[in-house]
């Protein structure tokens, strides 16, 4: 259950409210939508975002946003950046004493509208060696431990099947 737990559920989850639709690079979460001149803050996870301004510097449109932690611990205004030809994220700055990641997904200029995403970091699922391995030998392990009990569940029919022949079967002496 651990490989799919850690690497298939939350691939399935569409919503942001699967616990680990954030923790992993490649999960599709929900991000919210913020406007200048409507709803203004939202939350991402344990985290408030607002959104102050946005901007066309080039081919990049940044939003700047300011980022409260619990407890109003800490307050940072971050700029994650859109490149608006491909419409895909191009700066993506880390959450403050966080090691994920804010990506602006969406940006409407016109109307002050900018859709905001928390990320993993990391350039994809399997690309590193290491979570790679781990994968594969626990899918490994987990396929010589369903081997490994097919074959004692067989074993076990099969004395069964010849104790019956047998017109016996043998008890524990009570």
């Amino acid at each position: 259950t651990m490989p799919f737990l850690l690497f298939v559920a939350p691939r399935v989850a569409e919503s942001s409210l699967h616990p680990n639709c954030a923790f992993i690079q490649g999960s599709q979460c929900d991000g919210i939508t913020l406007q200048l001149n409507g709803a203004r803050i939202g939350q991402r996870g344990d985290l408030v975002l607002e959104l102050k301004g946005l901007e066309q510097r080039g081919d990049l449109a940044v939003a700047q946003v300011e980022v409260r932690t619990p407890g109003l611990a800490q307050r940072v205004v971050l700029e994650p950046t859109l490149e608006l030809a491909s419409g895909e994220p191009a700066d993506r700055p880390e959450f403050p004493g966080q090691q994920f990641l804010l990506a602006l997904e969406r940006v409407d200029l016109a109307s002050g509208e900018a859709m905001l995403n928390m990320e993993a970091p990391g350039t994809g699922l399997l690309s590193n060696g290491r979570t790679l391995w781990t994968f594969m030998a626990s899918n490994l392990g987990f396929l010589g431990l369903f081997i490994w009990l097919y074959r004692l569940r067989a074993d076990v029919l099969i004395l069964q099947e010849r104790l019956a022949r047998r017109g016996g079967g043998y008890e524990l002496p009570a």
